[in-house]
């Protein structure tokens, strides 16, 4: 929920890539999602040929998560979504969102 949220109110930037040739990147919830599960600090990092690093999220099994696990990562989230995506938000405003959208999840 948090990330759909998040997704929801973020706008790209402007890019100038000269690899794109012309090509026109489409916004992805899947990618933004890996993205923001790396921006939290929940990835596995690993040499590629050519000595640059490649960096992975690493899966968000809910369910095999012990709570404090689960607190870390959605905290971490939670610090992500504000410092990149929802800059005009508190944490106080989020949280009220997020029980928001929990409400009417149930």
């Amino acid at each position: 929920m948090l990330a759909k949220f998040a997704y929801e109110h973020w706008e790209p930037g402007e890019i100038e890539d000269p690899r794109l040739k012309g090509a026109i990147p489409e916004k992805s919830f899947d990618r933004f999602r890996k993205d923001l599960t790396i921006l939290a600090g929940h990835y596995d990092a690993f040499y590629r040929i050519d000595n640059t690093v490649k960096v992975e999220a690493k899966s968000i099994a809910f369910w095999s998560m012990d709570e404090e696990e689960f607190e870390q990562l959605y905290s971490s989230t939670i610090n992500a979504v504000l410092k990149h995506i929802l800059k005009n938000y508190t944490r106080d405003d989020l949280d009220t969102v997020v029980d928001q959208l929990m409400m009417g999840f149930t």
